[in-house]
């Protein structure tokens, strides 16, 4: 075996580092699979290979050493027996130091997940931005307003004084009944005939849908979703084993000519939908697709999960139903959350579906220990109960409409007309498009390092798509720091595309319907071409 073919085995590091002063003496009586486990065990334990460092593979260590496999095979065993090293199916030969040693600086590295990388790497931008000074255009919270917080507070009081101690018992897995009726009485105004039998209280969406997962789908089974979609429901899905067929979508949302082709050829478990601005592309499926995807539905008895925690946070155009609403055969599963419409702590979401998905929901809830705090259930019960709910809504959407058009009018100004983005009618998220040569993910290595976080569009796959897209959130951050956020993306992508002429950038795909060039008039940003 060559060295280049050495190097391609080894984890880490140059080969020399490895056969330097390993000495193997063939003419002694100690067998040489003994004399390598000492070696290494001498190297491990006078520091010379890290605790928790990832060893050579053993064919690695046989070619390195001058050995049979077979020999290498016997010397880690022999290390594993006495404690040096520990190995894992898949992952490797880490170092180790036997339990009766003193470890003064473990490694959890080895512990990990073989698939921690593919399923925390999407999520770094939110964790980054839990570091003072950073900018976060990636986290999907919403700024909390303290008029809200005003109003929570006098509702806590309310609940104190009238509930007592109840209000801090554990309720029942369903969720308290007054919330349950108060969000019965909600979403039947906003036109779906919904029961408080027919609602469980879970602690925001997110775990409603994982509820909805380890009840619907078994591994194997295949679940059909938008793409791009949002990350939460792919890892709810992937979390139970499903195959993930994306269906692509366009300005108006799904294409259901595409889900047609896909139904022709499967029989998918459910269907999971955000269709109303779409997390991430903030598209609403129009009024005609909403009724065709339940027909189709409906005739292949598929049922819809609906992820719907957008739809009140329309702040121009006009109002779409929910697909509840329009349900006809009883196949639409309703999920929400008031997270993304009071403020991010109040984990409180709900599941409105057919009494038999609920019961069951309900059991795989209790049995999970999945409880949801009594008191900001109670408080949510009264807000809706005091109708105060609507009059946040309207300020919310007031601001976040005004969060928008900044944003956009800032890229522009910055970004000089290389940067596409969709002007969302409603939501939390501008949905934009790059030019190449510059990928998100290397244009998110640039700006993360001036302290500025968003979310390359592969994450929104479940095995990576469009490289070109990225998703920027609006709602959590005031004015000044979104202006500052645009600059810097819009530097980070001058300083990609330098030596690049303007008008020789190209979108390397017909961009969908929707977009605009974010270009400079009268410093705002302006319809452009369809791509």
């Amino acid at each position: 075996m060559n060295r280049s073919a050495l190097t391609r085995l080894m984890p880490e590091g140059p080969v020399g580092t490895w056969l330097a002063g390993f000495r193997i003496d063939s003419s002694s009586q100690t067998p040489l699979y003994l004399q390598i486990a000492s070696e290494i065990e001498h190297r491990i334990g006078h520091g010379r290979i890290a605790i928790g460092e990832r060893l050579p593979p053993q064919r690695a260590l046989a070619e390195l050493v001058g050995v049979s496999r077979n020999t290498a095979v016997q010397a880690y065993r022999e290390l594993e027996r006495r404690g040096w090293v520990r190995s894992r199916v898949g992952r490797g030969t880490f170092a180790a130091l036997p339990l009766d040693r003193a470890v003064p600086n473990p490694s959890w590295q080895p512990q990990f997940s073989a698939s921690i990388s593919r399923v925390t790497r999407p999520f770094m931008g939110e964790v980054n931005t839990e570091q003072a000074g950073r900018l976060s255009l990636a986290s999907g919270k919403v700024a909390a307003d303290p008029s809200i917080i005003g109003t929570f507070r006098q509702m806590f009081d309310l609940v104190l004084e009238r509930e007592g101690a109840r209000a801090f018992e554990p309720g029942p897995p369903q969720g308290i009944p007054a919330l349950r009726a108060a969000l019965a009485a909600h979403l039947h105004a906003g036109g779906a005939d919904v029961r408080p039998q027919e609602i469980l209280i879970t602690a925001g969406a997110r775990q409603a849908l994982s509820i909805l997962a380890s009840i619907l789908v078994d591994p194997g089974d295949t679940v059909v979703t938008e793409g791009p979609t949002y990350r939460g429901a792919i890892q709810a899905f992937q979390g139970v084993g499903a195959r993930i067929i994306c269906v692509p979508t366009d300005g108006d949302g799904l294409d259901l000519e595409a889900l047609e082709s896909v139904l022709a050829y499967t029989r998918p478990k459910l269907i999971y939908v955000i269709p109303t601005f779409q997390n991430p592309s903030s598209v609403s499926l129009s009024l005609e697709r909403r009724h065709l995807l339940i027909e189709a539905a409906a005739r292949r008895a598929v049922p819809i999960v609906e992820d719907d925690p957008y739809w009140e946070l329309r702040y121009e155009g006009a109002r779409l139903p929910r697909l509840k609403a329009l349900d006809t055969w009883g196949g639409v599963i309703h999920v929400g959350t008031f997270s993304k419409l009071v403020f991010p702590g109040v984990r409180v979401g709900w599941i409105a579906g057919p009494p038999g998905v609920i019961r069951q929901a309900a059991v795989a809830k209790a049995g999970g220990g999945l409880h949801v705090s009594s008191l900001p259930q109670w408080a949510m019960a009264r807000l809706l109960e005091e109708n105060l709910l609507e009059p946040h809504l309207r300020r919310a959407c007031q601001r976040l409409r005004s969060k928008r058009d900044l944003l956009l009018a800032s890229l522009a100004r910055h970004a000089r007309g290389r940067l596409m983005a969709r002007r969302p009618e409603g939501g939390l998220f501008v949905w934009a498009r790059l030019p190449a040569p510059v990928q998100a993910a290397d244009l998110l290595k640039s700006t993360s390092a001036k302290g500025v976080d968003f979310v390359a569009g592969p994450a929104f796959w479940p095995s990576g798509g469009d490289p070109y897209a990225m998703r920027l959130c609006f709602a959590g951050l005031d004015e000044p720091q979104l202006e500052e956020a645009a600059a810097i993306v819009g530097r980070s992508l001058a300083s990609a595309l330098t030596g690049v002429e303007p008008g020789e950038e190209r979108h390397p795909e017909r961009a969908p319907a929707g977009y605009m060039e974010c270009g400079r008039r009268r410093g705002r940003a302006v319809p452009g071409r369809r791509a």
